[in-house]
């Protein structure tokens, strides 16, 4: 089970906090908020920190969003997992665009 928490940060970030099972089950509604958010033009913050276990779906998953999404909360093993050779993007900060 998951549960998803959308918070809106600034005008142009939203962050969606992440806690439970990240599993091929849970990833319909996540990718849902991502996606809304993104089509209203939003920059996405991922909270993962409160992420019990990612199966193999949710890993493909986050490597495939890696270049669209910001996350944070995400251990250097989980990043160095989904991250090829490209370093993942890291939190946005003030005055980034």
């Amino acid at each position: 089970m998951i549960y998803i928490k959308e918070t809106v940060r600034e005008r142009h970030f939203v962050g969606i906090q992440v806690d439970g099972v990240l599993d091929q089950s849970s990833l319909p509604p996540l990718k849902e908020a991502i996606h809304r958010n993104l089509k209203k033009g939003k920059k996405v913050v991922l909270q993962l920190d409160g992420v019990t276990h990612a199966d193999t779906h949710a890993r493909d998953f986050l490597k495939e969003y890696r270049d669209k999404v910001y996350y944070v909360g995400i251990s250097e093993f989980q990043r160095l997992e989904i991250s090829d050779s490209d370093p993942l993007p890291r939190s946005p900060r003030k005055g980034r665009s």
